[in-house]
Formats: C-alpha cells, sequence, structure tokens
C-alpha cells in the first residue's frame, strides 16, 4: 500500500498504542528534516533536555534530502502502525 507523507505524518498522531520515546523522538527528526532540511537552530543548554534530544535527532539527519527523510519517515510510520495498530 503506497501512503504520502502528508497521510503518513497525520495518521502517526492516531496510533493505537504510544511509541517508545526513541520511536518518538526519531519520527520528530524525519518530520524537521522532511519540512524544512537541514538544523537550523542553535544547540540547545545541557540542562535543557526534551530540547536537546529533540535537537540532536532532527541534526542527525543533516545531508539527507527532504524527499529521502520523507521516505524513511513513512517507511518509520508503517513500522509504527504493524507494531501498535492505527485506527484511522
Amino acid at each position: 500500500i503506497m501512503i504520502t507523507f502528508d497521510e503518513a505524518s497525520r495518521k502517526v498522531l492516531f496510533l493505537d498504542s504510544s511509541p517508545t520515546d526513541d520511536e518518538l523522538i526519531e519520527i520528530y527528526g524525519l518530520y524537521k528534516q522532511s519540512t524544512i532540511g537541514d538544523c537550523n537552530i542553535p544547540k540547545p543548554y545541557f540542562w535543557q533536555v526534551k530540547e536537546m534530544y529533540k535537537w540532536n535527532s532532527w541534526n542527525s539527519f543533516t545531508g539527507i534530502s527532504k524527499d529521502d527523510a520523507k521516505k524513511q519517515y513513512i517507511i518509520l510510520y508503517l513500522k509504527l502502525k504493524d507494531k501498535y495498530g492505527c485506527s484511522k
């Protein structure tokens, strides 16, 4: 089944169970790379733990084209859908 990035990014919000923190942070990084491109914000301070995880994830995809990031996002969404189910 072919699914678009826009469909995957909407449906990921309706997984039947919550993904792990690592899965959530990966989906965040791929989403940012898909929609904005390379990380364009300064690295957060070390005490900004949540922001640091998000920054590290997004920054880890530096150099990947938006199209390739979208493909990776869709693949990850499909894996999460198989693992957790998605009612919508």
